[in-house]
């Protein structure tokens, strides 16, 4: 919280500078005092940083400054009903002029005004709604990814080798005759040979990498928004309007003025 005590009121002919910070009642920063500070009685103060705003605080509610800022004497959350996103109106404002012709002209047809009558300004402020656009980080679908094992049947081929016997007759030679001449006599010759063992072993075959990119496209959001216009009801004689009124004033219906 900041030390708002012993602040110093602001005279209407004070420069303040730009990026002094503005609080509200309660110490919370609305916003920076705007490079073209004090106009028409109103501190300039600009708000937000995505979708920054001026705001025309009047003399009227502000407290005070020190050496901390500017202190406003409302809070932070009551701003947006004070109707402080348009400059405060001129002194002779354009919709009070017809307020008062009118007020005028009426009461002449009912004798109840003379000449030399001072009227003064009524002022009518007229609201609209603007559409805020807010975002928020959420799950918007889900990639689900499934490693399943198979079998498949797999052939290899691998060159082996192996002994064979051949029988060879050859004349016999002058040699003496043994003991074992003329008996049975059993002779194993042994035939060797290569055979293919076959196992298995586990290798990776393939590295899936999965990535996630951020993309930026452009969405519509669309609802309602409510907006005041201003009907004149009175004679065409009543209703006196300057043509500096009638081109500011877009929003203004004055069919009703012409048929009433």
């Amino acid at each position: 919280m900041l030390d708002n005590q012993g602040y110093q009121n602001i005279p209407a002919d004070q420069q303040i500078l730009e990026g002094t910070p503005v609080y509200d009642v309660n110490g919370d920063k609305v916003g920076e005092v705007s490079d073209r500070g004090l106009q028409r009685n109103a501190l300039i103060v600009h708000k937000g940083l995505i979708f920054p705003k001026d705001l025309y605080v009047p003399l009227s509610a502000i407290r005070g400054r020190n050496a901390d800022g500017v202190f406003l004497n409302v809070a932070k959350g009551d701003i947006n009903s004070q109707n402080w996103d348009q400059p405060p109106a001129d002194t002779m404002d354009t919709t009070n002029r017809m307020t008062n012709t009118t007020s005028a002209a009426s009461g002449a047809v009912a004798g109840a005004a003379t000449a030399g009558t001072t009227s003064s300004d009524v002022h009518i402020p007229l609201h609209e709604e603007e559409l805020v656009v807010d975002k928020q980080r959420q799950q918007i679908g889900n990639v689900h990814v499934h490693r399943e094992a198979t079998e498949e049947q797999q052939t290899v081929q691998a060159p082996v080798t192996h002994e064979e016997v051949y029988v060879e007759r050859r004349p016999g030679e002058n040699l003496p005759v043994g003991d074992d001449a003329f008996t049975d006599k059993d002779i194993d010759v042994p035939v060797m040979g290569e055979q293919l063992n076959v196992s298995k072993e586990g290798r990776v075959a393939e590295d899936v990498h999965l990535r996630k990119d951020r993309v930026t496209e452009q969405q519509r959001a669309s609802d309602t928004v409510r907006r005041e216009r201003l009907n004149i009801d009175g004679q065409p004689e009543d209703v006196v309007q300057s043509r500096d009124a009638t081109d500011n004033m877009d929003d203004m219906d004055t069919r009703d003025v012409n048929n009433p």
